[in-house]
């Protein structure tokens, strides 16, 4: 009859433990929560287990492995820039940052979950082996801000700016989308996608609801500043009867995917921009764009060889980098990097792999120049990421270990793939051992 109490008894106890976890949960019982929150993310990383076959060939998230060889397969020291690179992969939600030997000196973990124990903001989140951290800025002291995505959604799940340790420092529930970026004062530039129920006059072959892409500026402690409707400046610039090619997608009419900021050199080729100003690129609309950066008005837009580009920087000749995913195919390649001379108005640089490894990533992906004029080449699909001289000339190339499926067939996206000078940081590694939780 002992022994019958004392299980009784336990038993009772694990309930109204259980019960207690839940009502700390639901409605955010401090300091309890905050105590509770490695346990929440823990849980989460259960959640964030590798999916069945089926949905592993259809996620999206992988995809066929072109090669066996993973970690650093090309390092030549001459050619490189040095430094590091930061990384992140659609395996996990985690960011990882390599020197140039592709060892892990740092890394980053901040499930979802933790960052948002209940997400308001998103009605349903996914299975979190479908969300991942697609944009990335390190600052010198090892902050690091990234936005959430999910593979099931169009719409991403915010922002969040997290320290050298994994601990939050705030959120935006924006939905934002595509890359973002941080100017020289710390303020964001970064497109949001809202759901617009209003139909546009101007566009009458896009139907509402709709999502409608919007240029935000947050502050550099996350508040929104500052926003515009990208649709309603484009067609202020070009007028809508220019714009009947726009065709109306579950994923928005444009697609914005990057933002960055124009130089001066790149300036001094276009009419009425100055340094500083927004530069974009609108994947369905295969266009870009430059918006001023005070008051958010498009000043000028073009259309040109890429086709459903992905990234656009401005180089430090003054021409446009655009990782153009689809307008080599024309050609009997697949992806490739370009140099656009917006006043020439011609390509002056251009890669696109070889026939043995093409560059090939019909989404995503992005191109960086680094200060030896190499370019740092992210083929998101393809699960690598290489540093390419301005003779085509692999300096650095790095594939993916995420790795799936049977015999590792399928690898996992990556993102990221930006590189910092080591001068230019300043915090203390954790060599790529240490979790948040």
């Amino acid at each position: 009859m002992e022994k019958l109490f004392t299980a009784a008894a336990w038993i009772g106890l694990g309930f109204l433990a259980f019960f207690a976890g839940i009502l700390i949960g639901e409605y955010d019982v401090q300091p309890f929560r905050a105590l509770l929150k490695p346990v929440y993310a823990a849980a989460d990383k259960v959640l964030d287990r590798p999916l069945d076959r089926g949905l592993l060939i259809n996620s999206g998230i992988w995809n066929a492995s072109k090669t066996s060889k993973t970690g650093v397969t090309v390092n030549r020291s001459a050619l490189t820039a040095g430094g590091y690179t930061l990384i992140s992969s659609g395996h996990a939600q985690q960011a990882f940052l390599y020197d140039i030997d592709g060892n892990i000196v740092h890394e980053w973990s901040l499930p979802f979950r933790a960052a948002w124990p209940e997400a308001p903001h998103v009605d349903e989140p996914a299975d979190p082996a479908l969300i991942y951290w697609r944009a990335m800025h390190l600052y010198p002291n090892g902050d690091l801000l990234v936005s959430y995505e999910a593979m099931s959604d169009v719409r991403g799940y915010g922002l969040v700016k997290m320290d050298a340790d994994s601990n939050v420092i705030w959120t935006c529930s924006e939905r934002t989308g595509g890359s973002f970026c941080v100017d020289e004062n710390g303020f964001i530039y970064a497109v949001v996608r809202r759901i617009r129920s209003k139909p546009l006059a101007a566009l009458p072959q896009i139907v509402a609801p709709f999502i409608d892409d919007e240029l935000v500026v947050l502050s550099p402690e996350g508040e929104v500043l500052r926003r515009c409707s990208l649709t309603d400046q484009l067609v202020q610039l070009v007028g809508g009867r220019n714009l009947t090619f726009l065709d109306p997608t579950p994923a928005g009419a444009l697609g914005t995917e990057s933002v960055a900021r124009v130089t001066p050199k790149l300036a001094a080729k276009l009419p009425q921009v100055e340094a500083g100003d927004l530069l974009i690129a609108m994947k369905f609309a295969d266009m870009l764009a430059v918006l001023d950066k005070d008051d958010l008005q498009m000043k000028w837009v073009s259309s040109g060889p890429w086709k459903r580009p992905h990234c656009a920087q401005a180089s430090q000749s003054g021409s446009i980098l655009v990782f153009d995913n689809r307008g080599f195919e024309s050609r009997g390649l697949k992806s490739g990097v370009l140099a656009f001379d917006p006043a020439l108005k011609k390509v002056t640089w251009a890669y696109a792999g070889n026939q043995g490894r093409p560059l090939s990533s019909r989404r995503w992906s992005s191109v960086q120049e680094l200060p030896n004029g190499n370019m740092l080449i992210t083929e998101t699909q393809g699960g690598r990421v290489l540093e390419m001289t301005p003779e085509r000339q692999a300096a650095w190339e790095w594939s993916s270990p995420y790795r799936a499926g049977n015999d590792k067939a399928y690898v996992a996206c990556v993102w990221g793939g930006k590189r910092y000078a080591a001068a230019d940081l300043d915090f203390k590694f954790n060599t790529g051992g240490k979790k948040w939780f």
